[in-house]
């Protein structure tokens, strides 16, 4: 039978959470080419009261890094991109998460860049600072080295 392998490699990595299938791909290429922690998906974002207000479609908690998989049915109007784009800033300036954006283009077809985006964040030394309570002291040298 053909797929049996694929079939067996990937059905223990399933996840039910899962809003899409580009989702789902997404997870797999973050967890196939980065040194990043398994990311966790549908991450609940809470407001001040405790009550789940957001979700990031696959996040690492401890890192407060997120990434979200932008597709153009629900992401495409003007009114979805100002309600994104309010919303992820909400989320970066009130709960401390870095939030990367990824299309069709970043994690589809030749000319996916989705390790770089995932691996190599819009805001490294947030990073590195938020391992540093971890693993240590990193300076900005570091950090800027380990780049």
């Amino acid at each position: 039978m053909r797929g049996v392998v694929q079939l067996r490699d990937l059905a223990p990595r399933a996840d039910p959470r899962a809003q899409s299938g580009p989702e789902s791909v997404l997870r797999l290429r973050w967890t196939d080419l980065t040194s990043l922690p398994a990311p966790e998906p549908q991450v609940p974002i809470l407001d001040d009261s405790g009550r789940e207000i957001y979700y990031l479609d696959l996040g690492v908690r401890e890192l407060r890094f997120a990434c979200e998989y932008d597709g153009v049915e629900f992401h495409s109007s003007p009114d979805d991109r100002t309600h994104d784009r309010e919303r992820r800033t909400w989320i970066e300036d009130n709960r401390g998460w870095i939030v990367e954006v990824v299309g069709k283009e970043n994690v589809f077809g030749a000319g996916r860049d989705v390790d770089l985006l995932v691996g190599h964040t819009r805001d490294e030394h947030r990073l590195f600072s938020l391992i540093d309570g971890v693993l240590g002291q990193v300076t900005e040298e570091q950090a800027g080295a380990a780049l």
